[in-house]
């Protein structure tokens, strides 16, 4: 009787600490980044749509992410555009005087890449404002091509010198023109001034700046 006591005390002791070990192990945080920065959160891994739950697009915007600086972020679907670092080109032609591009129209935020495209094929020139973008290696991505004019605006205005705060020409802009990637006739294409922020249209064969940027879904 003695020892049939003895089982069931060392078997109740047993189950004593397996109830301890499993209330421990569920009192650990599922989301140890709780308090962690936007950041933290992008560096961390988690995608911009999960970071919407908990903060806002403006909070996102000027972070550092996929090899540059967040300029534009749709709440709706977490989509965003990307700005390279610095600028590739202090002064370029945009290419091919004399020729229109077709297609190179484009203007909504995001669509830059089709006009890049439509530079590519319709202008063979070399080291063009689109090439140098289209072949620009400094990151691990290889998606990066030359903004709108809209595009160009948004960064201008968000992460440039007309932005507010802590994001105020956080891109380090100069203030200069910046090529776009639409094409105005002819002979001339579209730049945007981020000295006023207005676009106008210059000659093909003359320089200003090109910044790459990239858009992610």
């Amino acid at each position: 009787m003695k020892m049939i006591v003895s089982i069931l005390l060392v078997f109740l002791i047993i189950s004593a600490c397996k109830k301890d070990e499993t209330e421990d192990n569920t009192s650990v945080p599922v989301n140890l980044l709780g308090n962690a920065t936007v950041q933290e959160h992008l560096d961390s891994g988690l995608s911009i749509l999960e970071i919407l739950e908990d903060f806002p697009a403006d909070s996102i915007i000027g972070k550092t992410y996929g090899g540059g600086i967040l300029f534009y972020v749709n709440p709706s679907d977490g989509s965003a555009l990307i700005v390279s670092m610095s600028d590739q080109s202090i002064a370029a032609e945009w290419g091919c005087e004399g020729t229109i591009i077709f297609g190179a129209d484009s203007l909504s935020l995001g669509s830059g890449m089709y006009n890049s495209t439509d530079i590519d094929s319709g202008c063979s020139q070399p080291g063009i404002a689109a090439n140098i973008c289209e072949f620009y290696t400094s990151t691990t991505y290889i998606d990066w091509y030359l903004p709108n004019k809209t595009e160009l605006t948004e960064m201008f205005y968000s992460i440039g010198p007309a932005a507010f705060g802590d994001n105020n020409n956080l891109g380090n802009f100069a203030f200069d023109n910046y090529w776009s990637s639409n094409d105005f006739d002819s002979d001339q294409a579209w730049v945007v001034s981020f000295n006023s922020g207005v676009a106008e249209f210059k000659l093909k064969s003359e320089t200003a700046r090109v910044r790459a940027i990239r858009a992610i879904n």
